[in-house]
């Protein structure tokens, strides 16, 4: 079965948490061993991102996979990214800790409202990852979300930002990202472009790209909540996965973490899932796994 971290406060979260749909495994059942761990690895080849879906959440052998196949790929295949499909603004917590910043975890795990992250096996993970990089190696281990959940929230962080590098724009932007339609967000968005080099001079590239990515979020939400199209979702998480990758740098490797469909490289209909994005756009430099459970193994 699945641990839970803070199980009492989580049974307080309950309304606001998707109730858990998967069957758990049988006590027994073991997480693969180092050779299948190889095997999938061995899969992703020369590919830059690699997606390893699930069938389901409720199963404690999930993400011990992806712990396990993490580790290996960044030991030796040179992955240094973790994508999950959650909040991508309150990711930003988990990737705060994994580099050594003062982040309360458990908390920040349970912000993620998604009872199937806010889990122990989780919490091993991103601890390893904060440890693996306080020793000092290179390059350092990051965390991202796909998913633009809370608009309001990535809002903020822009405005913290244009707090301190461009203060007299601060009201007309607030004004612009508190609206319901996208229009102000893209707007914002092309200040930013804009004004990029000042304000990265005034503060560091990699802080404005943070900032950016956040309006951006800011624009995917309101694009989700003007259109009925199901794709918006999906377009909107392999852009942000591929925003992900580009923070690796041009040698840099992601793991993407989601479901099944979601990761799939082709899903017949008119309707393209994120796997459908991200193979038209990476090409060879991706590739998708599909996992499932049987008989207590993976």
């Amino acid at each position: 079965m699945r641990r839970l971290l803070l199980p009492l406060a989580l049974a307080a979260c309950a309304p606001g948490l998707p109730p858990a749909i998967g069957e758990p495994l049988p006590a027994q059942a073991v997480p693969p061993a180092l050779d299948a761990i190889g095997a999938l690895a061995k899969i992703s080849g020369a590919a830059r991102l690699l997606a390893l879906g699930q069938p389901g959440p409720g199963s404690h052998e999930q993400p011990l996979l992806v712990h396990r196949l993490f580790k290996y790929l960044s030991e030796r295949s040179g992955f240094t990214g973790l994508a999950l499909t959650a909040d991508a603004t309150a990711v930003t917590h988990l990737d705060a800790y994994v580099q050594g910043a003062a982040v309360d975890l458990d908390a920040a795990l349970l912000a993620l409202q998604d009872r199937d992250l806010a889990t122990a096996e989780l919490r091993e993970l991103l601890t390893w990852a904060r440890e693996r990089n306080q020793a000092g190696q290179t390059p350092p281990l990051r965390v991202f979300g796909l998913d633009p959940r809370d608009p309001d929230a990535a809002a903020l962080l822009v405005l913290e930002y244009l707090e301190r590098v461009d203060p007299q724009y601060v009201p007309k932007a607030r004004s612009l990202l508190s609206g319901e339609q996208q229009l102000g967000a893209e707007a914002v968005l092309t200040h930013l472009d804009q004004g990029r080099d000042v304000m990265v001079a005034a503060s560091a590239a990699k802080a404005w790209a943070a900032a950016r990515q956040q309006a951006e979020l800011v624009a995917q939400a309101r694009r989700m909540t003007e259109s009925w199209e199901f794709e918006a979702g999906e377009f909107a998480r392999a852009r942000n996965a591929e925003w992900a990758l580009g923070q690796l740098g041009p040698r840099g490797k992601l793991l993407v973490w989601a479901d099944n469909l979601e990761v799939a490289a082709e899903v017949p209909g008119a309707a393209p899932v994120m796997g459908d994005f991200l193979r038209q756009w990476l090409g060879g430099d991706y590739r998708a796994v599909a996992v499932s459970f049987a008989a207590g193994s993976v």
